[in-house]
């Protein structure tokens, strides 16, 4: 099975205990709109629960879904990020990245994706070492990406030669909700989205997934955006 479309959507989603979360599973279906838990340290998200998720992924053959922003202690701290790292790499379980959802199954299909927010570049590459130590390649969903300096898009580019996804977060990180609601759907399509694709293909990157800043959204935005 392959996916015919070169869009997918993440929206936050809630959690409690993870293995309950059913939006944060991806199980190779066509599903287009998907949903992230959240393992920043504010949540504080516990080790348990995160390894009881990893476990249903491996039980069930689906892809567990992870967001983040700066790995720092202003989001998720390097320590805690191995963490994770280390019990996806106890279970067995592979780091996909979004364009890989859009491809045929793996014939083990369990496997964890992780992803960042936001344009904390030079925060993202500072811990592409730790990133290689474990063969985790995830997923960088970038927001206003017309004002990152060369260097700084030169560091995006050697993420993703390194085998990272380089994805959209809208151009200037609007809420979705209140900027169509005020200007209508098609506005923030064609200023949030498509802009932002279309800066990030001139730039050498071949974004397939849009990630909704807050997580907000509506089924109208979700259908919308899907056209394109």
């Amino acid at each position: 099975m392959r996916w015919l479309v070169v869009l997918a959507l993440l929206a936050g989603c809630g959690q409690d205990r993870i293995a309950d979360t059913d939006e944060a599973y991806y199980g190779w279906t066509n599903r287009r709109v998907l949903c992230g838990v959240s393992i920043d340290d504010k949540l504080e998200v516990g080790l348990d629960n995160i390894r009881e998720g990893m476990l249903r992924a491996v039980e069930r053959g689906e892809v567990l879904i992870f967001y983040a922003h700066q790995i720092s202690d202003e989001g998720i701290g390097p320590e805690r990020l191995e963490s994770i790292l280390q019990l996806a790499r106890e279970l067995g379980l592979p780091f996909l990245t979004f364009p890989e959802l859009h491809q045929a199954p793996p014939a083990e299909r369990a496997g964890v994706v992780l992803t960042f927010d936001d344009a904390h570049v030079d925060n993202w590459w500072e811990q592409r070492d730790l990133f290689a130590a474990y063969d985790a390649r995830a997923t960088f969903f970038v927001t206003r990406i017309h004002t990152l300096r060369d260097d700084r898009i030169a560091r995006l580019h050697e993420l993703y030669a390194a085998g990272h996804a380089i994805e959209s977060h809208g151009l200037n990180h609007q809420n979705a909700y209140e900027y169509a609601d005020e200007l209508g759907v098609q506005a923030y399509v064609v200023d949030e989205v498509l802009s932002s694709l279309d800066i990030l293909r001139e730039q050498g990157f071949a974004p397939t997934t849009f990630s909704y800043p807050y997580g907000v959204r509506t089924g109208e935005l979700d259908d919308a955006i899907l056209e394109h």
